[in-house]
């Protein structure tokens, strides 16, 4: 979600940021996307784990282990959102938003054109299949590049409402994401709010 701040940052200024990453799921497998950006300048990895992998927790912990040479943006979540994440993240520092940003993965491969592909890097697989989604798997032993480029190159791509459904919006591939029923408004007025080309399906687990 920080992307099209720095994107914004970079098409104001010209300047590139750095983007510095801590220890959670999927840091490594996200460095190769990130190096596609023309907005980000280097990815620095730094020690420091959260006790919450999916939210960040302590949101002020990085400042503790990584201490860079040159001004820096917390750009994690300081609390729960009360308004679109994006405007959310940004706004704490005063930030613009690049409302044209389009996430760079690479040429659409054509591997599974004409059929329906289901990307998903949090293998909640089982949702899927107990609603009844029929398709190709993409597997997680994927690169996300590789696995956007498939989705792009795909007939029809499903997810469900994880960082999978972000990447696929960010980067123009229409998609189809499930979610459930109970937190339906929650995504669509906060965190989808600023894409189209997808359908929400909502379900009861």
């Amino acid at each position: 979600m920080c992307l099209p701040i720095l994107s914004a940052w970079y098409r104001k200024t010209g300047e590139k940021p750095a983007l510095a990453l801590a220890n959670f799921d999927y840091a490594d497998e996200s460095i190769e996307l990130l190096k596609k950006q023309d907005c980000i300048r280097e990815i620095i990895r730094f020690d420091h784990t959260p006790r919450d992998h999916i939210g960040g927790w302590p949101y002020k912990g990085p400042e503790l282990h990584f201490q860079p040479s040159e001004p820096f943006f917390n750009l994690g979540f300081r609390g729960v959102p009360d308004k679109p994440l994006l405007d959310f993240v940004a706004e704490e520092h005063q930030l613009e938003i690049d409302e044209n940003f389009v996430l760079i993965f690479g040429e659409p491969l054509s591997t599974y054109a004409g059929q329906t592909v289901i990307i998903d890097k949090y293998e909640k697989q089982f949702l899927f299949q107990k609603i009844g989604s029929e398709g190709v798997y993409l597997s997680k032993n994927n690169s996300i590049s590789h696995n956007l480029a498939l989705a792009a190159g795909a007939q029809k791509v499903i997810t469900w409402t994880t960082g999978a459904a972000m990447l696929l919006l960010s980067a123009g591939i229409p998609c189809t994401i499930y979610g459930e029923n109970r937190l339906r408004e929650y995504h669509l007025t906060k965190v989808y709010n600023r894409f189209q080309h997808f359908d929400f399906i909502g379900v009861d687990l």
